[in-house]
């Protein structure tokens, strides 16, 4: 009894085997990033991810001076503690948008929204 219980999972481990070389092979060890932009089924999610990112990417530039609050269609929202801390980095803004979008790659960030949190 315990032979069949242990063979039948070890079929299993090489079905999941099988089952993973296949993808490797298919995806040819691909970013993800480029997996989800090349398949259709994975369109849905490029948004999600391409805003994720550039928050990501935004939390680093700031160094403490802002908390990143989303991302959507080239405006980036941004929370700061006080008016006058608006205020000066809203001078700054054209400054921030451009090491931001060198970091990413892309011109992804278009205007920036700061919001008194």
């Amino acid at each position: 009894m315990q032979h069949a219980v242990a063979s039948s999972f070890l079929s299993h481990d090489v079905l999941i085997i099988s089952k993973l070389d296949k993808f490797v092979k298919r995806t040819k060890m691909r970013k993800i990033s480029q997996i989800f932009r090349d398949d259709p089924r994975y369109r849905r999610l490029q948004k999600p991810l391409e805003a994720a990112r550039i928050c990501d990417e935004a939390r680093r530039v700031s160094r403490g001076r802002f908390e990143v609050i989303s991302y959507r269609g080239g405006l980036l929202s941004l929370g700061v503690k006080s008016p006058g801390q608006a205020a000066n980095l809203s001078a700054e803004s054209e400054k921030i948008i451009i090491e931001l979008n060198q970091k990413i790659g892309s011109d992804a960030v278009k205007r920036l929204r700061f919001k008194i949190s």
